[in-house]
């Protein structure tokens, strides 16, 4: 016992003095014995990458078709001239592209010239009549201003009047139309009424001449009927008569011979034979006088219908006649009616072409009305620096700003593009006096994507579908929300191919598109390059995988799954349902199925029950 416990101490007193020889020691025989293992069952499991899987999360998914496109702008903005003169200079066409400042027309300055040539003639200079001028260009102020306040310019009121004139021509033209239309759709217009009733006559008559025809065919055939079978009655009567004559003519000879005898008959059979012969001679006679007296009437009949069957004859060709009259009458009055539904068309086009002219001159006169009221300012503003110029006529400070004035209204003869764009409509004449606006221009605030979309997405891609908008100038972390507004009907028009490129390198057929945003953007720019995102399809809360990790087997679909337990982790085939797909995932769906399993995304590599183990590409035997 002492020495077990001497033994005790000392390794005891070893282990202190060894302590972390003896863990390092440990540590070793450890690590050797886990290298020991893993290498030896190393052959019994494969290697998976985890670049080679993905882990099922329920995601919302997305089809979509993406291509790109470029931000445009548009606005018309019509320019309208600052002073009633001719057109003295036309320097646009619909199509230019102008910008800010650019001369597009100028009036004819000739009056305003002249104006400044007297104004600066008069300038260092008294006049002894500007008394008399003040006086007159005052009073001409006046006037003009009191006809302004009370309404009383004549070339207001006419235009005004003309106004009025031209909104109730309108309506009366605009009534006309609409009630004429409504008649004809309600179908209680006069002449559509006359020609369905004159239609029904029509139709009636031919009706009855068609009735009329085929009784009158019907009466010929039972005549001819009738005279077809007394003439054959008549026939079997005449061959019953014959056969009595023949007969009664027999029973005489026959008693004739009966009454002479022969010496060699007995008499008592002469006598029993004559009650015989004359009892049939009797009723032979009496049945001839009856089918000769059938035979009269039968003859009679007969005769009767023949004789009537002339009569039916003309009454059938009269009757087939007037039928033949009635649908030539009913075939007029089909051409009259639909001549008659193509005037009536052509009349209610003709109604609607009046309506909207007189809706035109009602627009016109509106135009001339305004064009008159600015003329009418432009006349007081005249006569204004008239009185100017009268009152500074022999002061040169006041004639200068007089000149100012006119050198103001000169410089309103130059008409200047306001902004910078494309002119889009050219309304100009020169030597008129521009009615309405000179021009518009197109300019860059409102917004438009024009992109495009490959035929084989052509019916996928619809108005009022939801477009993502991206731009690489922006960043993918900048998304815009639009709406496809339109989609061109017919292919963009193909691109000149280069010397010696081949048909089959042409590009794809597309069809531009017209994409508007949800809300107006200040950092998308006219011109950007962009990338617009066709939502085609969303789902939510599904899984999806890679397109790559469905495989096929005997006509179903299925997926390689990693399944753990105690002993491992082995792959299992699972079969799955697939859904929608874009170009990279596709959906997939299974009772089976659970977050974050694992699943293969090159299944052809791997097999079902194949035991695996997942490391990172950095931990894979190169």
């Amino acid at each position: 016992m002492e020495k077990v416990k001497s033994v005790l101490g000392k390794v005891k007193g070893f282990i202190i003095r060894n302590k972390k020889k003896i863990i390092i020691v440990a540590i070793v025989l450890i690590a050797v014995w886990f290298l020991f293992f893993r290498s030896k069952g190393k052959s019994d499991y494969t290697v998976v990458s985890k670049s080679d899987t993905v882990s099922l999360t329920r995601e919302d998914f997305t089809s979509s078709v993406s291509e790109t496109g470029k931000v445009k702008s548009e606005k018309s903005n019509p320019i309208y001239p600052e002073k009633a003169l001719p057109i003295s200079e036309i320097n646009v066409k619909v199509g230019d592209v102008v910008s800010e400042g650019d001369v597009i027309a100028r009036l004819d300055d000739s009056t305003i010239r002249q104006q400044i040539a007297q104004t600066q003639a008069t300038i260092g200079a008294t006049s002894k009549s500007a008394g008399a001028q003040i006086d007159s260009a005052k009073t001409q102020l006046d006037g003009a201003l009191k006809n302004r306040e009370k309404g009383t310019d004549a070339a207001i009121s006419g235009a005004d009047s003309s106004v009025d004139s031209a909104y109730d021509a309108w309506q009366s033209a605009e009534k006309t139309y609409q009630d004429f239309r409504k008649s004809l759709d309600e179908r209680y217009n006069d002449a559509l009424i006359a020609a369905e009733s004159s239609e029904e006559t029509t139709n009636s008559g031919v009706q009855s001449a068609e009735l009329n025809y085929t009784q009158a065919q019907e009466e010929l055939r039972e005549t001819q009927d009738t005279a077809s079978k007394n003439r054959e009655w008549a026939r079997d009567e005449q061959r019953t008569v014959d056969r009595l004559d023949d007969e009664i003519k027999s029973l005489g000879m026959q008693a004739k011979n009966t009454n002479t005898g022969s010496g060699n008959v007995a008499t008592g059979a002469l006598e029993s034979d004559v009650p015989t012969s004359g009892t049939r001679l009797t009723d032979a006679q009496t049945e001839l006088t009856e089918a000769k007296s059938k035979l009269a009437k039968y003859e009679a009949a007969a005769e009767a219908a023949e004789n009537s069957i002339s009569t039916y004859e003309r009454k059938v060709e009269q009757m087939r006649l007037a039928l033949e009259t009635a649908r030539k009458t009913e075939e007029t009055d089909k051409n009259k009616t639909e001549r008659n539904e193509k005037s009536r068309e052509d009349q209610l086009e003709t109604y609607r072409k009046a309506a909207e002219s007189a809706k035109n001159s009602y627009d016109n006169a509106l135009k001339n009305l305004e064009v008159t009221r600015v003329s009418s300012e432009d006349q007081v503003k005249a006569l204004e620096n008239s009185l100017k110029i009268a009152q500074a006529s022999g002061d040169t400070s006041t004639s200068q700003v007089s000149l100012k004035y006119l050198y103001e209204d000169l410089d309103k003869t130059v008409i200047r593009a306001p902004i910078s764009g494309t002119v889009t409509a050219e309304n100009m004449e020169l030597g008129q006096t521009p009615t309405g606006s000179l021009c518009t221009i197109e300019t860059v605030d409102d917004q438009v994507i024009e992109s495009s979309v490959k035929e084989f997405d052509l019916n996928s891609v619809k108005v009022g579908m939801k477009v993502i908008v991206t731009s690489d100038a922006l960043g993918k972390s900048k998304p815009f929300e639009g709406r496809v507004i339109s989609v061109d009907p017919a292919p963009a028009p193909a691109e000149t191919l280069p010397t010696g490129t081949s048909a089959g390198s042409a590009k794809n057929v597309t069809y531009n598109t017209k994409i508007k945003l949800d809300t107006h953007s200040e950092e998308l720019k006219p011109g950007m390059t962009i990338r617009a995102k066709y939502i085609l399809e969303e789902q939510k809360n599904v899984y999806s995988i890679p397109t790559t990790a469905i495989y096929e087997k005997n006509g179903k679909d299925f997926i390689l799954a990693a399944t753990t337990n105690k002993k491992g982790t082995k792959l299992k085939e699972i079969e799955v349902i697939t859904g929608l797909e874009n170009d990279v995932e596709i959906i997939i769906q299974s009772d089976k199925l659970k977050d974050g399993m694992v699943v293969i995304t090159s299944p052809d590599k791997y097999s079902s029950e194949q035991e695996v183990e997942f490391v990172d590409d950095t931990q894979v035997d190169i």
